[in-house]
Parts: structure tokens; sequence; C-alpha cells
């Protein structure tokens, strides 16, 4: 009982800072401003880490000549990622456990941050959704428009709406989710397998 609790308590936490991290990563990516309501919430999550220190005439945009700090929010997502599923192995198997089977944590690592990224997007499309219907003006409606439109437009050029309804949103939220199913399978199926040696040791 405690142990699932702790369990849950750890998800929860390695979600939410992976997520403000690749918020970050895409945010700037997308060449977006920081000054709305989410680009404010999302820089002063991360700014302990990612905060630049360079002056911003001296840094190089991302995109040709990249530099390790455009990067760095999206390693420190797979870092609480990595560091996530360690705790998971050791909790069951000892200190020693992650160590030893470094590559299948790297691999849990990045099952782990492709469903964060998965349910970001899931999660940014219902917000965009519920604000067209609820408040459309609304401040932060502008910036979780622009981070979904890239994966909305395909779905819109073909997909006419429907008595001024736009389904675009419903049809990419069922291929997201049939893509979670799989690597939510996947990453249960590698912990397992990680965990196998010490059932066996239990034995």
């Amino acid at each position: 009982m405690i142990e699932e609790m702790v369990r849950l308590v750890l998800q929860v936490v390695a979600f939410l800072l992976s997520a403000v991290f690749v918020l970050r990563f895409y945010m700037h990516w997308r060449r977006m401003s920081f000054y709305g309501p989410l680009g404010q919430f999302v820089k002063a999550a991360t700014d302990w880490l990612c905060a630049r220190r360079a002056p911003p005439s001296k840094v190089t945009p991302l995109r040709r000549g990249r530099v390790w700090s455009d990067w760095l929010p999206l390693a420190a997502a797979l870092g609480v990622q990595l560091l996530h599923a360690a705790l998971l192995l050791a909790m069951r198997g000892g200190l020693t456990l992650p160590v030893l089977m470094l590559p299948r944590v790297l691999g849990l690592a990045l099952l782990g941050l492709l469903m964060v990224v998965l349910n970001l997007l899931c999660a940014l499309v219902l917000v965009e959704v519920v604000l067209s219907w609820v408040n459309p003006h609304s401040p932060v409606m502008g910036e979780v428009g622009a981070l979904t439109e890239p994966f909305l437009r395909p779905f819109r050029r073909v997909i006419p709406p429907l008595g001024g309804v736009d389904l675009s949103p419903l049809a990419l939220l069922l291929i997201v989710q049939v893509v979670q199913v799989a690597v939510s399978r996947s990453w249960e199926n590698g912990l397992a397998a990680a965990l196998a040696p010490v059932t066996g040791w239990a034995v």
C-alpha cells in the first residue's frame, strides 16, 4: 500500500517536472514569447536550471548553430525520467539494480519521456477545446493554440468543419490515445523485464 502511494507520488512529480521542461523546450523551438500567462509559469518553473547566463545578443537561436543551453530543458526532462526509472527499480531491487541495468533504465526513461509528451499534447488540446467554447478570448488561448497548431494542421486540411465544429482535435486525440496505449504497455513490459531478476532472486 505504502509502496503504491510512493510510486504514485513519484509518477506525478516526474510528470510535472518533465512536462514544464518539455514545454520550455517546445516554446523556445517555436520561437514563442514567454510573456504570456503560460510562458510566465513555464519560465518561473524552469529558470532555476534553464536561465540563460549569456546576454540575449550572444545566444544562438534554436536552429542552425544550436547551443547546448537550447537543449538543456529537454535533457533535464530526460534526466527526470532517468531518476524516476532508477528510483522505481531501487525500490524493488536495491540501489545496485539501476546501475547494473543502465541500458534498461535509459530505455524506460525514453519511453517515459515519450509518455510525458503524449500526455502533455492531450492536455493542451483539451485545454484549447474547452477554452474555445468557454473563453475563446483568454490570453492563454493564443499560447495553447500556437503549441497545438502544428499537430492539428494536417487534420484540418483533410477534415472539414461539421456544422461549424472543428473535429480535428477529436481525430488527433484518438490517434494519440492509440499511441499512448502502445507506449504505456511497452513501458510496463520494460519495467517488468527489468524487475524479473529481482523476482527470481526472491524465489
